[in-house]
């Protein structure tokens, strides 16, 4: 696509080298969620929804930091510049297509770092690095560690971490796909989290990742989301 081959020659300068072998990736997402934007607005709906109302229980509102934040569709950005005296995005990948939406924030900053990020007893340490963080919001990790080496392992591991925080740490999470015909009729599908079971508490919904196009496309991609306030009620 055009657009993602723009996107990341555009956020290349901004990438250190260690991480600019995931700006494709990155970009080719960002570019079908400018594409698919109508089928993705009641999931990211959902997801900003979730994090404002959030917001409202944070005090102090000091510093929030945002694990996986990627091209910061789900995050209500402007909410969390308002409320809080820091903002950390961390992920793999900052697209320059989020500087405009971050530019009048002083106090939004990105940090690079693996999406594999320490876990366990080291996911304290790694936060509490920031300085008193308030708010902990992982977003959509847990594909990405279900999908390595020993990722049953690591999606634990990151879990557990969230759980032992002294803050809150909500969790939103793709947990399986489904893909359908165009009459609804399952072709495929399975867990995106390795066959890991999740709680039932929080919230759930479905997300139209892939929609059936006008380009002769006869299937579709939807994903079940969950999502939980503060994981650690779920220990």
């Amino acid at each position: 696509m055009l657009s993602a081959l723009q996107q990341q020659v555009k956020s290349r300068g901004m990438t250190p080298k260690t991480f600019r072998q995931y700006l494709h990736g990155a970009s080719r997402e960002w570019a079908e969620g400018e594409r698919w934007s109508r089928a993705w607005a009641p999931h990211l709906s959902q997801c900003r929804s979730l994090l404002d109302t959030m917001i409202d229980d944070i005090v102090p509102r000091r510093i929030v930091l945002v694990l996986g934040s990627g091209a910061m569709r789900e995050l209500p950005v402007e909410s969390l510049g308002r409320c809080f005296e820091r903002v950390v995005l961390v992920d793999r990948v900052h697209l320059a297509a989020g500087l405009r939406r971050t530019a009048r924030y002083r106090q939004i900053e990105r940090v690079w770092s693996d999406v594999a990020f320490p876990t366990g007893d080291l996911l304290g340490r790694f936060v509490a690095g920031f300085g008193p963080v308030d708010w902990v919001i992982s977003a959509n990790i847990l594909p990405e560690l279900g999908a390595a080496d020993g990722g049953r392992h690591a999606m634990g591991a990151h879990l557990d971490g969230l759980a032992a925080l002294a803050c809150p740490a909500t969790l939103i999470s793709a947990l399986d796909k489904r893909i359908l015909n165009r009459h609804g009729v399952l072709l495929d599908g399975g867990s995106l989290l390795n066959g890991r079971d999740m709680p039932r508490s929080g919230q759930r919904w479905k997300w139209e990742r892939r929609p059936l196009s006008s380009r002769g496309q006869t299937w579709r991609e939807v994903r079940m989301v969950g999502a939980w306030a503060d994981w650690r009620q779920n220990q």
